[in-house]
């Protein structure tokens, strides 16, 4: 049996392939973890750059809301402030069509311009204290407010801001001491009432634009964000029978491996000697190995042993018998037995 020139090529391709399933499986089970499609720029750079546009834009639409309501609570605390202050007015309205009565003296009408006097300094101390997060609304240090409720630069509008302190409304040095002060006082609350009238007027129709920007940008943000859905969205289903066919596809790129290494572990055993087994010694645990059987022994040519003539009878080659001498029997001295 001869190896196959083609067996390491062949371990090559199928590690290739393996190695390209157990990423499908790897890159699979991430999507299906983070439920996002573009889980890195490798999966789809032109894709993960519109995503990433996308959700710019729709948080910076959700932003845009939040500071459109931001901007209603500003409104909304400077409306209160402002009918505050439109009571304080009715109230030194109040007094003043009391002063101008005829049946008071002036006694009584110095009582209610002290009144008036402490009315114009709390109106004074509103407008003061009218702000919100640091920012003063109706002491005439700013005009206007920026609200920025869209998601691009030039996405905004302004809120005029009117001070509204006795004097920017026309009641400084108000009197309701004498009756004609009191008539002319008259006027100048009606002015007053409105210029607050008007400032209310204004931050309430900024208030419902801001109410209805809130709901644009609401529906923007949810189509906005459904697309960036659409692009960057994992389907779920689709990466579950992805990533179960890669499985299985890399579970038999895995035997395919190890059925290539035992043929190559086949021919290697034939090439190779396999090694002596072990046998077990006197105590039952294995000992060294067998060396195993003996070369069969060499058999050498037997050599006849040469005997000496001894009596006649006795011929050449065959054993030779020694007859044992007679102990007392007499011998001749030449050797032949006695007559």
């Amino acid at each position: 049996m001869r190896i196959p020139n083609d067996t390491e090529a062949l371990m090559r391709t199928v590690t290739r392939h393996w190695q390209q399933q157990q990423q499908i499986v790897a890159s699979s089970s991430a999507r299906i973890a983070t439920g996002t499609r573009l889980v890195s720029a490798v999966d789809d750079a032109a894709g993960v750059a519109i995503a990433e546009r996308v959700r710019s834009q729709f948080e910076s639409l959700y932003q845009a809301g939040r500071n459109a309501q931001d901007g209603i609570n500003f409104v909304e605390i400077a409306q209160g402030s402002l009918s505050e202050m439109t009571d304080l007015v009715q109230r030194m309205r109040v007094f003043a069509l009391q002063s101008a009565n005829g049946a008071y003296d002036d006694g009584q009408r110095g009582y209610l311009q002290r009144a008036t006097v402490l009315t114009l300094d709390e109106l004074d101390a509103l407008s003061r204290r009218s702000h919100a997060n640091d920012v003063n609304m109706l002491d005439g240090s700013r005009s206007n407010l920026r609200i920025q409720n869209g998601a691009n630069a030039g996405d905004g509008f302004d809120i005029a801001l009117r001070a509204a302190d006795s004097d920017s409304i026309g009641l400084g040095d108000l009197s309701v001491a004498t009756q004609d002060d009191a008539v002319s006082a008259l006027d100048r609350l009606d002015e007053a009432l409105e210029v607050l009238f008007e400032h209310r007027a204004e931050l309430a129709a900024a208030q419902n634009r801001m109410a209805s920007a809130i709901e644009t940008l609401g529906v923007s943000a949810e189509n906005t964000q459904a697309s960036h859905a659409r692009i960057s969205d994992a389907d779920i289903g689709h990466e579950t029978v992805r990533m179960l066919r890669a499985e299985i596809a890399s579970q038999a790129g895995a035997a395919m491996m190890v059925q290539v290494r035992q043929a190559t572990e086949t021919v290697m055993q034939l090439l190779l000697p396999e090694p002596p087994p072990l046998t077990p010694d006197a105590s039952g645990s294995a000992g060294v190995a067998s060396p195993g059987p003996m070369p069969p022994a060499v058999s050498m040519p037997s050599m006849p042993m040469p005997s000496a003539p001894v009596g006649p009878t006795q011929t050449l080659g065959s054993p030779a018998t020694m007859p044992m001498p007679v102990l007392g029997a007499p011998t001749s001295g030449a050797g032949d037995p006695a007559a």
